[in-house]
């Protein structure tokens, strides 16, 4: 994915290209830094938890004197044989600046298709997936410069290593960078960014 947000009154919620910074995207996890636990249990054979909620909130109210948000990326892909299916949402948490300002909690949606592939730059990985990622308009509800500042279409590449205890961990095809934690069943996976505070 990639991650590099925000011109002028958005100018800093960056996204990536290749690894979270492009529209729409989250920012790749630092080399060696562990990914945070996302909330939810562990199941390698039930339903997956629903990492959307329980995010971390309210860390972002005391930055460079600017508004902002908690920034985190939460997706859930679906796998029937080779067909990957899913959806991709970057979700904020609005700090009281950017809430005086007009700003809210809201999040942009992305809805996903593709297939299951090989792995890329993650060797030891389970699988790989290929997918476009097409705004999803009507289930955004952030502000209508941001929506349509944000909302573009992406080829995303991820690495899947689909750990025995039921957790997953997502990896950038082509940097081999960790974008997200997670979980994983038979039928699919949901994952989560590490936070970021993105100001405006």
């Amino acid at each position: 994915m990639r991650a590099r947000h925000f011109l002028p009154w958005l100018i800093a919620l960056a996204a990536c290209a290749g690894g979270l910074d492009a529209p729409g995207t989250p920012a790749e996890a630092p080399a060696g830094a562990p990914a945070e636990a996302p909330a939810g249990a562990a199941t390698a054979t039930g339903p997956l938890p629903d990492l959307t909620k329980g995010l971390l909130a309210g860390a972002c109210e005391n930055g460079p004197g600017r508004e902002g948000a908690d920034s985190h990326f939460v997706g859930s892909v679906s796998l029937n044989g080779s067909t990957a299916s899913g959806k991709e949402a970057w979700i904020l948490g609005a700090n009281a600046l950017w809430k005086a300002r007009g700003g809210k909690d809201c999040k942009i949606e992305w809805a996903l298709s593709g297939a299951k592939v090989g792995v890329g730059a993650c060797a030891d990985c389970d699988y790989g997936l290929m997918m476009t990622a097409t705004p999803d308009i009507t289930g955004s509800d952030c502000p209508e410069e941001l929506v349509k500042r944000e909302a573009k279409p992406m080829d995303l590449r991820y690495d899947v290593k689909a750990l025995p205890d039921g957790t997953a961990l997502v990896f950038f095809s082509k940097s081999g960078k960790r974008l997200a934690q997670g979980y994983h069943n038979a039928s699919g996976l949901t994952y989560a960014s590490q936070h970021q505070c993105k100001w405006f």
